[in-house]
């Protein structure tokens, strides 16, 4: 399994399949992408197989998911989707202690290499939880809930693949 593979198992849990409540801001939701963020994607055909792919080019890569340690990926990944990749990687580098930019460079990178991940994710969740605070009440809950799982989930020890 691949930290693609676990990073998008653990967004599509907390995603759901459709979701149409009138307080959320992103209107209409399947699999997390919702029609007021991506008014493009066609909801009623997307298939759970295409919201895999869309996420993994519209977010995964973008971000550059790919060039970071496990779990920092994971952390980074899941705050792109929820909050957008600029926000994420300002969130991340804000727990690195570099210039906060927003932008996954050379020196955000090197950090996230060398830092140590435990202390990253928590500060990074920390600062998702003060925004957390600042918003809808009506989801707040379920965001808490989000971040506890997110943390467990980077705290999980990551099984080695036999080779």
């Amino acid at each position: 399994m691949t930290d693609f593979d676990r990073s998008i198992a653990f967004v599509l849990a907390h995603e759901g399949e459709w979701s149409d409540d009138p307080e959320d801001p992103g209107g209409r939701t399947r699999f997390g992408i919702s029609s007021r963020s991506h008014p493009g994607i066609d909801l009623d055909t997307l298939t759970r197989e295409q919201a895999i792919v869309y996420y993994r080019a519209a977010y995964w890569t973008k971000a550059h998911c790919d060039q970071l340690p496990w779990p920092l990926s994971l952390v980074l990944f899941d705050g792109a989707v929820q909050h957008g990749i600029i926000p994420a990687t300002r969130f991340l580098q804000h727990a690195l202690h570099v210039e906060v930019d927003g932008v996954l460079g050379p020196e955000t990178l090197a950090a996230a290499r060398s830092a140590p991940a435990p202390d990253v994710v928590a500060e990074t969740l920390a600062r998702r939880a003060v925004l957390y605070a600042t918003l809808h009440e009506r989801f707040r809950l379920g965001w808490y809930r989000r971040l506890f799982a997110l943390l467990a989930a980077a705290l999980t020890p990551y099984p080695e693949v036999p080779r």
